[in-house]
């Protein structure tokens, strides 16, 4: 975790200095703590909702339903991260001066890379769930194999999530990170009450709960998306690409 935080610190220095010695004398400074704030506020939001789950699980389970719980977990966010690099990259052509109708494609796009590999995923969980446990487990663990397909969909969720928030986040709409707060607290109280929870149950609740927000996030980063008002940015290199 030390080493973790020092790279993102390093990282964020170098960014820092190539800004501004990249910024033209006539463009006002950067208010590079206050968008770091906000900005990390708005992911945290993704952690919060990614982690719900799994708390609850800890304490409304049985110890071995927990560790079952935990177990698929891993799966959910392996898909999870492997899917962060659409909103990395997608990124800057979202946060550039091009037309709305561009920033929508390649919004549009993006999400549909993260869904369609997501559900590749949840397909080879659905296909082969035996292989991916017991190559890689102990056979013991086998009472999770029929839920990996389930854990695999909350991961592709989580992601599609965690996507659009980095999208509004190119248009200077951090805020979008409060709906995620709210699906997580719905979520930590719906799982807390939940009469005789499962790991099925608790999954599933996780999952759907999750592939609403989604839901309401793209239609809230669609509108941003649309506002062809430009903004006040240092243009980033490699701006054009596109994904």
């Amino acid at each position: 975790m030390g080493g973790v935080a020092a790279g993102s610190f390093a990282a964020g220095g170098l960014g820092t200095w190539l800004l501004l010695r990249t910024r033209a004398a006539s463009q006002p400074a950067p208010r590079f703590g206050r968008d770091v704030l906000t900005t990390s506020l708005a992911l945290l939001s993704v952690l919060a909702l990614a982690s719900t789950d799994l708390l609850l699980a800890r304490h409304r389970l049985p110890a071995a339903a927990s560790d079952l719980y935990a177990l698929g977990s891993l799966g959910a966010r392996a898909v999870f991260w492997l899917l962060q690099f659409a909103g990395v990259a997608a990124y800057a052509e979202l946060a550039s001066h091009a037309s709305a109708a561009h920033r929508r494609r390649t919004l549009l796009s993006g999400f549909g890379v993260v869904v369609g590999l997501g559900l590749v995923g949840t397909g080879i969980a659905f296909v082969l769930p035996e292989q991916s446990v017991t190559t890689m487990l102990r056979p013991e663990y086998a009472p999770v194999v029929p839920l990996l397909p389930l854990f695999a969909a909350l991961g592709t969720a989580l992601a599609a999530a965690q996507y659009l928030v980095m999208a509004g986040v190119a248009r200077g709409r951090e805020r979008d990170g409060a709906l995620l707060v709210g699906a997580a607290i719905v979520e930590a109280l719906v799982l807390l009450f939940l009469p005789n929870p499962t790991v099925g149950r608790m999954v599933s609740i996780a999952a759907g709960i999750t592939a609403l927000a989604a839901c309401g996030l793209l239609v809230t980063t669609l509108r941003q998306v649309d506002d062809a008002a430009p903004l006040q940015d240092v243009e980033l290199p490699g701006q054009g690409g596109g994904l």
